[in-house]
């Protein structure tokens, strides 16, 4: 699998050839060699997509994320043929205990609880907003039955963003807009590895709605927020954005290549999702709580 993440923003068709994606926009055609390619983001509804492409793309465990009108993500096409011991590792996920799921959602909800307080830290927020942030990490309870995230993310996007900020998945406001692509693309990449690792992503282990496909995604995506949240509000910060424009994206989507701390080693985000699922799903198919490992900033 490569490293790049492509978003095709405007184009005519999509081919394969030679093991490369061919962009076509009238006459001219640039072409991308497969093996660097991670994530294709196809933004434009105005052109055609070879099935060939399809195929070979699914072949080699690459997502292709598809756009609605509104250019944000709305649906992934997702490999079924990454992994050849999927059963096995099916009869292990739907084997998980649920002392073991308990217990990692519990770490997670802290995890993240300490991720947004390191936030508001490195933008110099309310000290009395930290501390209430401190006490919610401490008193989190085995599988948070408190709610003692909700009540942390309320205190966190207020501190962040002001009181009359709403946090919505629906929202056009730049923030929220910013928030809501970055946190697909990532949701997007976290399915894609629970997938060509062999499990079902629709069985979480702590959102686990009929309704909703991708619950173990969700529950994973958890400890990444903050750090995205971090980088953004650091793009927002710097620019003067209104709008989600192509230039404004591509920012966006440099996000991920961002160093941080992984275990004992500096990855950038897009690899340590892909070490964050193994550890996670390898955690809850041995039982052991001990070997869980979580991603931090960098500095």
């Amino acid at each position: 699998m490569g490293w790049r993440i492509i978003c095709i923003e405007k184009a005519n068709r999509i081919n394969y050839k030679l093991n490369s994606l061919g962009v076509v926009d009238n006459n001219e055609v640039v072409w991308i060699c497969l093996d660097e390619i991670d994530l294709i983001i196809v933004e434009t509804l105005l052109c055609n997509v070879s099935f060939k492409l399809l195929s070979e793309v699914s072949k080699r465990g690459i997502s292709l994320i598809i756009c609605g009108d509104n250019h944000m993500p709305l649906g992934m096409l997702n490999s079924i043929v990454d992994n050849n011991r999927s059963a096995k590792y099916n009869r292990f996920q739907i084997e998980w205990s649920k002392k073991a799921k308990r217990d990692v959602w519990t770490e997670i909800i802290k995890h993240k609880i300490l991720l947004q307080l390191l936030v508001l830290k490195k933008y110099n927020k309310n000290k009395e907003k930290i501390e209430l942030l401190a006490t919610y990490y401490n008193h989190v309870e085995l599988g948070d039955i408190s709610n003692r995230e909700g009540h942390a993310a309320k205190v966190y996007f207020n501190e962040l963003f002001g009181v009359e900020f709403t946090r919505q998945r629906d929202a056009e406001d730049i923030i929220n807009s910013s928030l809501n692509y970055i946190y697909q693309i990532a949701r997007s990449k976290i399915a894609q590895e629970i997938v060509s690792h062999g499990y079902i992503p629709s069985l979480g282990i702590f959102h686990c709605s009929e309704y909703n496909y991708y619950g173990l995604a969700d529950d994973i995506i958890e400890v990444f927020r903050p750090l995205l949240d971090y980088y953004v509000i650091d793009i927002i910060n710097k620019e003067e954005i209104k709008f989600m424009t192509t230039s404004y994206k591509e920012k966006l989507l440099n996000v991920f290549y961002n160093y941080i701390n992984y275990g004992k080693s500096k990855q950038k985000i897009l690899e340590s999702i892909r070490l964050c699922v193994i550890n996670i799903t390898d955690v809850l198919s041995n039982n052991d709580i001990s070997k869980l490992t979580f991603p931090m900033f960098y500095d």
